[in-house]
């Protein structure tokens, strides 16, 4: 009568991050005349909350 089905959660989209974070750091420290420092350490933070998202995701299914 009132079976309730789970739905299979679809994971979250961590790519968005690899688009935005470099860039916006290349522009942070582009402006302080680092822009290569700013690249570097957005693509590092991209990678590490990507990873974070995997995990989360992973833990949630």
């Amino acid at each position: 009568m009132g079976r309730f089905v789970a739905e299979p959660r679809s994971p979250r989209a961590a790519g968005c991050l690899f688009a935005i974070l470099p860039l916006g750091g290349a522009i942070a420290l582009g402006l302080a005349g680092q822009p290569v420092i700013g690249l570097l350490a957005g693509t590092g933070l991209a990678a590490v909350l990507a990873t974070l998202f995997w995990l989360v995701d992973r833990r949630r299914a």
